[in-house]
């Protein structure tokens, strides 16, 4: 009997060793590469601080523009305001707070190997993405630009070698609703495509006590084209093109409370109780108060082309990578600097515009895998133009 209860208590020791082993295979975490040194390696094998970010968790998660990705990476931060060019991105707490036109900002952000020149163009939507690297600390060595608080490297996704789609439709309250498609496939033995298109729209809601569409509304749209070309064994280029445009508008003050002492636009010798003026117009300062009041309808709009040509080739056991990118960002920015009011007969606002031209080139060869010594050299350049004006 204890000869038998023995190998009873084995067995059943063993097929609980069975079943927790099979347990921990399935969870065991699928391997995430990731290119943070201009190589593609495991996650777990780079010694960067980073946080990769799949192309799947960013659809779970609802996740539709740079600002919506702080809720993946807690150490990202995104304040974002009215104008996109004074919306800093900070890793860690360190950013650039400087909003001149020609300062480069701390926290660099690649799309798909080439370097945008302001945040501000980094806001349009995360439409196809393979995933989005965040990477804490300096990077300037590997990635050239100017990067000294990290990187956010976003990837998108590349030409399949079977034919796909998909088609996302997405519809909520508030007057909100997203279309997002891709399709996907070879056009011959050598030449693969991807394509992909998605509009997104938010109808606002700040409701304007002088009429009009409500505020805080935002609109954006764009689309991407892939091709890659497979020249030989050794040789690929890879063309990508795209097109995005976002418009959005702002909210005007939605007063919760006001002073009886307070009056509207004093300075300018009007001298008008606030809530006399309120209540000529059909706004009432509270805490359920979602009005505001704006004559000139606070808004910005943007336009970003860019185009990139990448040329791999497998020279030996090295690789040789040459990136060549052209990226145009035209964006303008309206502020109501008056309200409610037009002063002097007319509104009183101000216009911001601002036009970047940008041109990058960088020619890098990298070593082949080792175990124990592996190198990547390279040139990168730069050119960017910047205007800048304002119409008030």
């Amino acid at each position: 009997m204890k000869a038998i209860q023995k190998r009873l208590v084995g067995a059943t020791a063993l097929a609980v060793m069975t079943l927790s082993g099979a347990a921990v295979a399935q969870m065991q975490l699928e391997e995430v590469v990731v290119t943070a040194q201009k190589r593609a390696e495991s996650a777990q094998d780079v010694p960067v601080a980073l946080t990769a970010i799949s192309g799947d968790a960013i659809e779970n998660m609802g996740i539709g523009n740079m600002g919506d990705l702080t809720q993946m990476s807690s150490s990202l931060t995104v304040q974002e305001s009215g104008n996109r060019n004074e919306s800093p991105v900070s890793i860690r707490g360190i950013g650039t707070f400087s909003y001149a036109i020609g300062v480069e900002p701390s926290v660099s952000v690649i799309i798909d190997e080439v370097p945008v020149a302001t945040t501000g163009q980094a806001f349009a939507n995360l439409a196809d993405v393979e995933r989005v690297e965040v990477l804490r600390g300096p990077q300037s060595t590997l990635f050239g630009k100017n990067a000294s608080a990290g990187v956010i490297n976003i990837v998108t996704k590349n030409p399949s070698e079977e034919f796909e789609g998909s088609v996302e439709v997405t519809g909520a309250d508030d007057d909100y609703y997203r279309f997002a498609g891709s399709v996907s496939g070879p056009i011959s033995d050598s030449v693969g495509f991807r394509l992909n298109a998605y509009y997104d729209d938010f109808g606002g809601n700040i409701e304007n006590a002088l009429g009009g569409d409500d505020l805080q509304a935002t609109e954006s749209q764009g689309v991407r084209a892939k091709v890659r070309f497979d020249a030989s064994q050794d040789l690929t280029v890879t063309v990508t093109a795209d097109y995005n445009e976002l418009d959005q508008t702002f909210s005007a003050s939605t007063f919760r409370e006001v002073s009886p002492d307070a009056q509207w636009l004093k300075n300018f010798g009007l001298g008008v109780s606030q809530d006399v003026w309120f209540s000529g117009i059909g706004l009432k300062a509270g805490e359920d108060n979602f009005k505001g009041a704006s004559s000139t309808t606070p808004h910005s709009a943007s336009e970003d082309y860019s185009v990139a040509v990448k040329v791999e080739y497998q020279l030996g056991e090295h690789s040789v990578t040459s990136i060549t990118g052209w990226r145009n960002w035209e964006y303008v920015n309206t502020t109501d600097l008056d309200g409610a009011a037009d002063l002097f007969g007319s509104s009183w606002d101000m216009s911001s515009l601002y036009e970047i031209d940008q041109i990058t080139q960088e020619i890098r060869i990298a070593s082949p895998a080792s175990d124990t010594f592996e190198y990547v050299a390279g040139l990168w350049y730069s050119q960017s133009d910047y205007d800048r004006g304002f119409v008030r």
